[in-house]
């Protein structure tokens, strides 16, 4: 109970701060999410009109063919822009996004929304003690009023617990939420004097043959504001 796993920041050593995000409570940028997707983008102040192409776009580039989907992009498109062909591969970071074509000129860039509210990692409905509000909102039937609350209760044992927090029962199969966390985890560090975030991601392998933990990749990224 000392540290959440929900990206709030703690002050560190000396003048670092850093948070922990733990990556089931983020949305999972596959084909089997395009419902909590499309609503991601709504919050992040995407158009209607333009959800559905971007999410063709994205599947096009991480599938393993290349056939069109409906409003999609594979190579030929990617050539006409003067970029990269798509890989056909699952993305290997949030932040590849911008590779994929009309997705880096979205507003859910600004304060680096989009990328900190995703994952590359598979899982199933949100963590209700890590998912940050927004995601929350992408469930059926929350609201910004009732995704408040679930996060001001925190922490969760029980499902029971999570509904009294809510005011109300919350939408969906009990089963299919989740209250531990994952092997996944963000750390996220920041220095006044960089001013810039280190993204950290780790996956923790207690059962390995080496270490208990690996670094699946690092990022730094421009952050002018103190956390």
């Amino acid at each position: 109970d000392e540290v959440a796993l929900d990206d709030r920041w703690y002050a560190g050593v000396g003048e670092v701060r850093f948070a922990v995000q733990e990556e089931g409570g983020l949305i999972p940028l596959y084909d089997t999410y395009t419902l909590a997707l499309t609503r991601l983008l709504g919050l992040l102040e995407t158009p209607d009109a333009e959800r559905e192409p971007l999410l063709a776009k994205l599947f096009d580039y991480t599938d393993p063919d290349d056939l069109y989907r409906l409003n999609g992009a594979e190579a030929a498109q990617y050539r006409d822009h003067d970029r990269p062909p798509p890989p056909n591969r699952n993305l290997l970071s949030p932040w590849e996004l911008r590779a994929v074509l009309d997705w880096d000129r979205l507003a859910g860039w600004r304060e680096y929304r989009l990328p900190r509210l995703t994952t590359t990692v598979h899982g199933g409905l949100p963590n209700l003690n890590t998912a940050p509000a927004l995601v929350l909102q992408t469930l059926s039937g929350i609201d910004s009023e009732t995704a408040q609350r679930l996060v001001a209760g925190r922490p969760y044992l029980s499902f029971l617990q999570a509904n009294l927090a809510a005011g109300r029962e919350l939408p969906g199969d009990v089963m299919g939420f989740r209250l531990l966390p994952s092997q996944h985890l963000r750390l996220s560090l920041f220095h006044p004097a960089v001013r810039a975030v280190r993204e950290i991601h780790v996956q923790f392998t207690p059962f390995g043959e080496l270490d208990p933990w690996l670094i699946d990749y690092v990022v730094d990224i421009p952050w002018e504001r103190t956390p």
